[in-house]
């Protein structure tokens, strides 16, 4: 796996007969985080994490509200306190690693392997426009999609097991995401928020996967 430079948020699963490759773009685990950061200023979300106390992320940086439109940047300030900073970070590194465990599945299930042999291609990208493309073409791809996403959900709830683990030992952990029953429902719960505020961000990408 490799940070590639991509002029869009972007990923792509790569083979050959040697070896594979996952290319993510550099930008994509900022963009994340910035994402999670502006999202944790809302002391409506998640409310029972401090929003008082004193300030550690308190900056200014630009921002691609669009993904359709990727080389405008608006500009956001973000001011949070530490419990809060350190959900977004937690929220932002899961749902990061989704993408990877996405392009990883697209490996394991064999979808490399089958684009060379239906499309002779090497490389799936992950929003190309199918505009010029056959619909068995779009069906198989979707497919595509919706098993690789299983793949990255059953990582990520290896991934949500892991972190209970780290709730039992760290008071950090514990003040953002533990809960004294139902835990792992509750870190499911909380996955599965961070995953729809991840694709209304992707939702933009029209004509795209």
């Amino acid at each position: 796996m490799r940070y590639a430079e991509m002029g869009a948020f972007n990923a792509s699963a790569y083979g050959d007969d040697a070896s594979y490759r996952i290319d993510i773009a550099h930008s994509i685990p900022l963009l994340i985080l910035v994402l999670f950061s502006k999202i944790f200023e809302d002391a409506e979300v998640f409310p029972w994490i401090a929003a008082d106390g004193a300030i550690v992320a308190d900056f200014a940086t630009p921002f691609v509200t669009d993904l359709k439109a990727y080389d405008f940047r608006e500009s956001w300030t973000i001011r949070l306190s530490e419990p809060r900073a350190f959900a977004a970070q937690m929220m932002a590194d899961m749902t990061t690693s989704f993408v990877l465990f996405h392009e990883i599945g697209h490996v394991a299930s064999g979808h490399v392997d089958a684009l060379a042999h239906h499309e002779g291609r090497n490389a799936l990208l992950e929003f190309e426009s199918y505009a010029v493309r056959l619909p068995e073409t779009i069906e198989r791809r979707q497919a595509w999609e919706a098993d690789a996403d299983a793949f990255a959900c059953t990582l990520l709830v290896e991934y949500a097991d892991q972190l209970m683990a780290d709730i039992a030992v760290n008071a950090r952990t514990k003040a953002a995401f533990g809960v004294p029953e139902f835990q792992i429902e509750h870190l499911l719960t909380i996955a599965a928020a961070g995953l729809f505020a991840l694709f209304f961000y992707l939702r933009g990408q029209e004509r795209h996967l």
